[in-house]
């Protein structure tokens, strides 16, 4: 990680100093599929915590 001053940059232009300070190493792009059925499994989680939070308490005795 880098340590600097923007003040060491004040001559040049905000998208020059990105261009010089932050290097892309990976980009990740969102897999749709993977995230329908991530928001299907969620709803479903969400139910049976709603349905069951009332139970945990009796897990810890």
């Amino acid at each position: 990680m880098r340590c600097f001053s923007i003040s060491a940059f004040e001559k040049k232009d905000i998208q020059s100093i990105n261009k010089e300070v932050v290097k892309i190493q990976r980009v990740f792009v969102p897999d749709m599929e993977r995230h329908s059925k991530h928001k299907q499994l969620a709803k479903l989680y969400k139910e049976l915590y709603l349905k069951n939070k009332n139970l945990f308490p009796l897990l810890g005795k």
